[in-house]
């Protein structure tokens, strides 16, 4: 499916005059604009500008997830963009605007690679919501798309998505064409185009406990119309006041940096604190720089701005105000001569010194976390509670079973009886059945600002544990007299993590003592405890030999595609030269040893029946074309490329 066409120069004679302020009364006099800041109407968006030193403009496009304005310039009444687009976008492409700015428009022409095409934006005034959504197909794919909707006093303005990771659900990008909300009623409309053109209609409700969106969705391409259903969840909102307060920290912070000056340090909030780092830590870095570099450039990409959080915010979505953004500053060395990257910053989980928004009296700042120590976690069970009913634990990542998207968790096999342990301290976010397992329950606990501990499928909770609950480490959560497996996850702003990377050194001994028992089917190609969500497909794990005698110096297995367990094999020798090829005609998993089949087919020869072990990065295999090893003594060890 293919990406949403410029309505911006299709549709901008109709779209921008929305935003032209009404006349002065007769006689009156407008006064003359100057300043090039504030909101100017763009096709289903609002662009908003700030011009900083030398006329270097920065800007956030809203309504538009994505798109990016990643440079602008005005010296006198000339204005050149330049706007990057993810694939498929939204309703602007990656382009270029030159023009001339006189005031109230902005004239000029937009080319998008195609050949210039005029173009005008008009000032827009009056206020303007922008919601941020999460919209995932439920029919099995699990794919997700970003959506933005604006809405003018109370009305739908306009609005685009933009897919994650792929484009199966909707269209790699397009244009919000409505969204309509009546009462908990949702119905939204979608469009994109290309060589395939899309349009989708979703008619939801919303669920005033899990503050989730569900309902039907029909989807129309070249190739017919499919129907299904799809989830969705608020996380976030901001308005038009508060995206140009962002602009202005944004805008005196590169100011700031690139003119060296102290007033850099005006961007943190003069309490800041954020997993032990002070706002004195940021002063004396800037000092640095500035002492050791010159003709300092930075380089600002604003995504996503959330300042409000209307009571409709999904939990495991939900943070502090926070900017996303990326920030890269280069400078040249007093003794050097080639410019250097000082900071290449984009906030991610764990990693966002500068990601959330605050107030210091009437400027927006960035604020820390007030932690003195970065977020650590324990496991969910106690050692010597686990088991092996099916694979013991799915690490994150994995692609398969009821994930193709990728597994955003670890699941973790209890014995009967065992008790579901509190990771950290915190507050309970959101309690109530899983919607697979109606017996079972899932448990939203909010351990410290933006981050949020996800349990799912659990037993029954203990009568200690309610919504609004604080909870410390270890604490009993709930239990099953039944052997189940609890789904751990961890969302930092509503960004999955892996779990494991956070673990203490004692939650990490109870970790181990699973993982080494530990197999699933996926193993082949992703055996490691934190796998890429963002992995593709056929997926190739390629292994070394690096002790043993089997004929292999290396071996490549391929898992065709994320839904199915169909894999092939590769054999090569010591030159890098396969000499056999085949399928994996057989896979039996066990805690200890598991059974696998190499039927080849190129050339064709007789099965090879294997008895392996995976360890994370290791593989112990052997086989013979006779009889299946009895164990591993003779095993040849693989290590992972």
């Amino acid at each position: 499916m293919g990406m949403a066409p410029s309505l911006l120069l299709i549709l901008a004679p109709l779209l921008f005059s929305q935003g032209t302020p009404s006349g002065p009364p007769a006689g009156a006099r407008s006064p003359a604009i100057v300043s090039i800041d504030g909101a100017w109407a763009a096709s289903g968006g609002v662009l908003f500008l700030s011009e900083g030193a030398g006329g270097r403009l920065f800007g956030y496009l809203g309504g538009d997830p994505g798109t990016q304005l990643i440079s602008g310039t005005r010296a006198g009444s000339a204005v050149d963009l330049a706007f990057q687009s993810a694939d498929g976008g939204g309703p602007l492409r990656p382009g270029l605007f030159s023009g001339t700015f006189s005031g109230a428009s902005l004239r000029g022409t937009f080319d998008d690679g195609s050949g210039p095409v005029p173009m005008t934006l008009s000032r827009f005034s009056g206020s303007l919501l922008e919601e941020h959504w999460l919209l995932v197909d439920a029919g099995g794919s699990g794919a997700q798309v970003e959506a933005a909707r604006l809405s003018r006093a109370g009305h739908f303005f306009g609005g685009g998505f933009r897919g994650l990771e792929n484009c199966d659900f909707l269209a790699c990008g397009g244009i919000i064409d409505a969204w309509t909300v009546t009462g908990i009623s949702h119905l939204i409309e979608t469009s994109s185009s290309g060589p395939c053109p899309t349009s989708s209609t979703l008619t939801g409700t919303l669920d005033g406990a899990t503050k989730m969106l569900s309902g039907a969705l029909s989807t129309s391409d070249c190739a017919g119309t499919t129907l299904g259903t799809f989830l969705g969840g608020k996380g976030g909102l901001t308005q038009g006041t508060h995206i140009q307060e962002v602009l202005e920290l944004i805008t005196d912070l590169c100011t700031a940096l690139e003119t060296e000056s102290p007033t850099a340090i005006d961007a943190f909030h003069t309490s800041y604190l954020h997993d032990g780092r002070t706002r004195a830590d940021f002063a004396a870095e800037f000092a640095n720089w500035f002492a050791d570099y010159h003709s300092l450039e930075a380089t600002v990409v604003l995504e996503r701005i959330i300042t409000i959080d209307d009571g409709e915010i999904v939990p495991f979505l939900s943070g502090p105000n926070r900017l996303d953004w990326q920030l890269n500053l280069t400078g040249i060395p007093n003794a050097g001569s080639t410019r250097e990257i000082l900071l290449d910053y984009a906030p991610a989980p764990f990693d966002d010194g500068a990601h959330y928004l605050g107030m210091e009296g009437s400027r927006r700042v960035f604020v820390g976390n007030d932690e003195l120590v970065p977020f650590s976690l324990d496991m969910p069970i106690a050692a010597g509670d686990g088991a092996f009913n099916n694979y013991g634990i799915w690490p994150y990542g994995v692609h398969g079973g009821n994930h193709p998207e990728g597994h955003g968790g670890i699941d973790i096999e209890f014995a009967g009886g065992a008790n579901t342990l509190a990771v950290a301290d915190g507050v309970i976010l959101f309690l109530g059945p899983n919607s697979n397992f109606p017996a079972r329950y899932d448990i939203l606990l909010e351990a410290r600002p933006g981050v949020v501990v996800q349990y799912d499928h659990m037993g029954a909770p203990d009568p200690a544990v309610f919504l609004g609950a604080t909870v410390t480490r270890g604490q009993v959560l709930g239990s099953d007299p039944n052997p189940i497996h609890v789904h751990l996850a961890v969302r930092a702003a509503g960004e999955t993590t892996c779990p494991t990377e956070h673990f203490t050194p004692a939650g990490q001994a109870v970790f181990n003592s699973l993982w080494s028992n530990a197999s699933y089917r996926e193993e082949l190609v992703e055996p490691l405890r934190c796998n890429s969500l963002g992995s593709s497909f056929p997926l190739t794990a390629s292994r070394s030999r690096i002790t043993g005698s089997l004929s292999a110096a290396q071996i490549e297995f391929t898992r065709l595609d994320a839904s199915t367990d169909a894999m092939t094999y590769n054999l090569l020798d010591g030159t890098g030269t396969v000499f056999e090829s085949g399928i994996v005609s057989h896979l039996h998993t066990a805690s200890s040893t598991s059974e696998l089949d190499l039927t080849p087919t190129s050339p064709a020869g007789p099965t090879r029946f294997g008895l392996m072990d995976i360890v994370g990065p290791d593989l112990w295999i052997d086989w013979d074309t006779l009889a299946r090893p009895a164990n591993l003594s003779g095993a040849s060890h693989y290590i992972l490329d």
